[in-house]
């Protein structure tokens, strides 16, 4: 059950912040009480941080979760989509569009001579899987368009991100599917 304290003042040097803190619980084995703090600038920030936390745990997500979209989708790739059965050549594929467009696409764009526009959204795999959304895959997909990939490609990227993103919602890693609304350019 979770217990939520008072917004209180705090002063540190010049600076006037709001802090909360939550209680969790305790530990089931140490009986340690269990606390998560939060900081905001104001009230309104802070009541959206501690109400976002809450809806994680509500929906039985790891809120403090640091992985990343590039580890899942390894984790996802390994222990997943290759348990079942795939042969040689389409693992291949897979592990080669994964490196190429997901985990490094500016290396990879670079030695093939491609322009890079938009490069900041090329990292989709350094996003947490917290904060994944289909505007981040939207825009992911569209910086790559705009950098000489085909749509022929971006689908077969799309073909590997999609199942991944179903995996991780039916597995309550992320609130909803993000990769239903998806449009390739």
């Amino acid at each position: 059950m979770l217990k939520i304290g008072n917004i209180i003042d705090k002063k540190k040097g010049n600076y006037i912040y709001k802090f909360q803190r939550i209680d969790l619980g305790r530990h089931p084995i140490t009986g340690k009480k269990i606390c998560k703090d939060f900081y905001g600038k104001n009230k309104k920030e802070l009541q959206e941080k501690v109400n976002n936390y809450i809806s994680l745990i509500n929906h039985q997500i790891d809120a403090d979760s640091t992985e990343t979209f590039g580890e899942f989708m390894f984790y996802w790739l390994k222990e997943v989509r290759f348990s079942n059965g795939l042969k040689n050549s389409s693992k291949e594929r897979y592990i080669g569009l994964f490196e190429n467009y997901i985990v490094n696409p500016e290396k990879f764009l670079t030695s093939k001579g491609k322009k890079i526009n938009s490069l900041n959204k090329l990292f989709i795999s350094n996003i947490p899987i917290l904060k994944i959304n289909t505007r981040c895959i939207q825009e992911y997909y569209n910086a790559l368009f705009s950098s000489g990939v085909t749509s022929a490609t971006i689908l077969s990227i799309n073909k590997l991100i999609k199942p991944c993103l179903k995996y991780a919602y039916t597995n309550n890693t992320l609130l909803k599917d993000y990769s239903v609304g998806l449009v390739i350019p």
